[in-house]
């Protein structure tokens, strides 16, 4: 009979150890950074979104470097707030445009934060430039899209007319 006993608290020692290792983990924090494609032309705009998360309602602001070949403009940001069952959570996005100006494959190193005593850092992002790559607007419609194309009517496009008594 000693043996089941035993095998429960080497589980439960084992759950809670498990659970005291997570907890810091599952507290910081999260960094992430996203384009909206990654094959790309000379001359294309790459839409990046930079998104921070964590309990923490004073989310830091990550600082995005220089990138060789690329002119980064900064689009907007937003913000995310919820409370659940008494747990809070914070989200902070911010976008910027991403005008690649170079024929080789541009790369968006990794970025870094820290957030209530740990270091948070994203996965660096591979952008890949080549001649032939299908040209197309920033999903979105973001700076740089282009306007569906207007024409006049002619004269012998169909006409459609509706009478009402």
């Amino acid at each position: 009979m000693r043996e089941p006993r035993t095998f429960r608290r080497a589980g439960a020692a084992a759950v809670l150890l498990w659970l005291a290792a997570a907890a810091p983990a599952l507290g910081a924090g999260d960094l992430n950074v996203a384009v909206d494609r990654d094959v790309v032309s000379r001359g294309d705009q790459v839409l990046l979104t930079v998104t921070v998360s964590g309990e923490n309602r004073d989310l830091p602001t990550p600082r995005l470097p220089e990138i060789p070949g690329v002119v980064v403009s900064r689009g907007g940001s937003s913000q995310n707030f919820q409370i659940v069952n008494g747990a809070v959570s914070t989200s902070l996005s911010w976008t910027y445009y991403l005008r690649i100006e170079t024929d080789e494959d541009v790369t968006v190193p990794a970025l870094e934060v820290e957030l209530d005593g740990a270091k948070l850092r994203s996965e660096p992002v591979t952008i890949r430039v080549e001649a032939g790559a299908p040209r197309r607007p920033p999903r979105g419609g973001g700076r740089g899209a282009t306007k569906p194309e207007l024409r006049r009517p002619a004269a012998t496009d169909p006409v459609r007319a509706t009478t009402t008594s």
